[in-house]
């Protein structure tokens, strides 16, 4: 029966053979030797062959329907699967970005892990530094009774020991995980996370001991785990920075603009010969103060007249000078001067005051006007830093917005349009269409991905602690490796030293041309020449890819051409692009040594 359905041509010329044979036998005998009886048999004969063969051929259009069906109903199921596993990347991808902290993320990772492979429980064990296992988390029918006993277990040296030594990812009954709960029909799977040596923890799901998964599951999964370890990577990062950033607010106010004021206000309190000394700093708004600095010992009954003195000061930009007000407040003298910038603007103001039957001295009103003029320097340019630091968050966060807007965002359109159309493709019983739009959403989705890993990597990637010139030895062999495209140096200034702004601009520059060549160029070698010709730093990436014309730059290479012209020119840098059909790309950038603040 295998036989005829692969080769049907076989009882076609059965038949076709037999009706031969009943027309020669017609023709020759003319039906006279059969008699009445014998023809009306050979005719029956026929009869029920060709019924019989006409049955055949239907059966075999039906199971050749049926098998379309198969087909079709196994695309449906695969476009599902690409939908269901793309589903899961971008939701992961935003639960990466929009926890608030690790246990956030770590629980709804936990809860879609739960969902994409129908666990009925799932448990991540965090590893410290020293890969000890901490306070685990759980979540659906884990055979877990408590989380501490559990984290005890795996702490113990022989089950820590074989947990090492262990390879599978798979277990069923002697797994540690589930040798002390012996009542569970469970299958575990197990998945390190890691980057790199470095071990971040442990995620098991528990599923039904029936369920095991097909390799290509498998595959998918470990590649789901490795986004989330590089997610989880994220946020500890995070979290490090906002810690040392906090450290580092805490040690600006106590060691920073505050502590130069106290001390600067402490100098005046000194130099004058006052009892105390305060100094009321005025909101960025205009509208009211926010803070007093106080050195000495003010009278808690002399605050009100304090006060007063400082707001009237700073409100009528003049200085009050008051003798013999022993009255009022238990202060004999004071003396309240603004605090402005050089355009007048108002900063705060600044009040010394002597409890003692002593009078300030015109030299000293002198001596404190000189002395309010360097602490409104001081406080002017602290301000002004913290409005460098905004506007460089903003803009960065600008250019961040517009590679995500140009980059991912575009690749995302095109996707829910792709999907629309394999939809489309499967309502219409497209295969063809339906296999050729699913291999083109995977390779956007491949490159898409490449993307967002290189973006990652790049803003991981700063020069602290290396030269410029072993920083660019190190990212030409990186991408060598990465893409196997080959990579060359022919001219390094090792002996450059640049500032950090500066250095980092030209960091972002050659890994944004070092994209363009992987994405758009085609090109076999790439080559990175960094010299100074007297007071002239040139850097220069080229390729012997395929060039353009400029009319023929798409969207996303018009972007990353844009962000690379703007970071040459916010080191004031000449940036030129030279590039023909056929003949590769140049990607020249010139720094004069004299125009940015760059050592050599």
């Amino acid at each position: 029966m295998h036989l005829w359905r692969s080769k049907p041509w076989i009882p076609l010329l059965l038949i076709l053979a037999l009706l031969a044979g009943y027309v020669f036998s017609e023709i020759r005998f003319g039906g006279a030797t059969l008699g009445e009886t014998g023809q009306l048999i050979l005719e029956f004969f026929f009869l029920i062959l060709l019924v019989g063969a006409m049955y055949w051929f239907w059966w075999q259009q039906s199971l050749q329907l049926q098998d379309e069906r198969k087909n079709l109903e196994l695309a449906r199921q695969e476009i599902q699967d690409i939908r269901r596993r793309l589903d899961a990347v971008f939701r992961l991808n935003r639960i990466s970005v929009e926890a608030a902290d690790e246990r956030e993320m770590v629980n709804q990772a936990l809860q879609m892990f739960m969902e994409l492979t129908g666990a009925r429980g799932a448990t991540f064990v965090p590893l410290d530094d020293r890969g000890q296992p901490e306070a685990a988390m759980s979540l659906g029918e884990a055979p877990v009774e408590t989380i501490s006993p559990l984290v005890e277990y795996l702490a113990s040296p022989e089950v820590h020991g074989r947990c090492r030594a262990c390879k599978r990812l798979g277990a069923v009954g002697e797994c540690p995980l589930l040798e002390q709960f012996s009542g569970e029909n469970l299958r575990v799977y197990c998945f390190p996370l890691t980057r790199g040596e470095f071990r971040y923890g442990m995620l098991n799901l528990y599923l039904p001991l029936e369920a095991e998964w097909l390799p290509d599951v498998r595959y998918f999964m470990q590649a789901m785990v490795d986004e989330f370890a590089l997610a989880l990577e994220g946020v500890r990062l995070r979290q490090r920075e906002l810690m040392a950033l906090r450290q580092l607010q805490r040690v600006r106010a106590r060691s920073g603009l505050e502590a130069q004021l106290n001390q600067m206000l402490e100098d005046v309190r000194v130099a004058l010969d006052a009892d105390f000394a305060t100094l009321m700093l005025k909101n960025t708004d205009r509208e009211k103060t926010v803070q007093r600095l106080v050195v000495g010992r003010l009278p808690a009954k002399a605050t009100p007249l304090v006060l007063d003195c400082l707001e009237r000061t700073v409100n009528s930009m003049e200085t009050v000078f008051e003798q013999r007000c022993s009255l009022r407040g238990g202060i004999y003298s004071l003396i309240a001067l603004p605090l402005t910038t050089q355009e007048n603007e108002p900063l705060g103001g600044i009040l010394v005051a002597n409890r003692r039957s002593q009078e300030f001295q015109p030299r000293q009103l002198t001596l404190l006007q000189t002395m309010a003029g360097q602490i409104s320097l001081v406080l002017h340019n602290g301000r002004l830093m913290e409005q460098l630091e905004y506007q460089a968050v903003m803009a960065e966060r600008s250019r961040l917005a517009h590679e995500i807007h140009d980059g991912l965002a575009q690749t995302l359109a095109f996707l829910k349009l792709q999907i629309a159309q394999l939809r489309q493709a499967l309502e219409a019983q497209d295969t063809d269409r339906l296999l050729r739009g699913i291999h083109l959403s995977y390779e956007t989705v491949s490159g898409a991905y490449e993307d967002v890993r290189e973006a990652i990597d790049d803003l991981f990637s700063v020069p602290g602690g290396h030269s410029f010139g072993e920083w660019l030895q190190a990212v030409v062999q990186e991408f060598s490796e990465q893409t196997g495209i080959a990579a060359e140096i022919r001219s390094l200034e090792k002996e450059i030293s640049l500032p950090p702004t500066v250095q980092i601009q030209l960091i972002r520059i050659v890994q944004e041309a070092l994209s363009n060549v992987r994405k758009h160029a085609q090109a076999s070698r790439v080559s990175l020449l960094c010299e100074r010709r007297g007071k002239q730093l040139t850097l220069e990436i080229s390729d012997d890819g395929r060039g353009f014309l400029p009319e023929q730059v798409d969207d996303f290479s018009r972007h990353g051409l844009r962000g690379m012209r703007e970071r040459a020119d916010s080191i004031q840098a000449d940036f030129q692009v030279i590039s023909r059909a056929g003949e590769g790309t140049t990607i020249r950038l010139q720094l004069l040594l004299n125009s940015s603040p760059v050592e050599l």
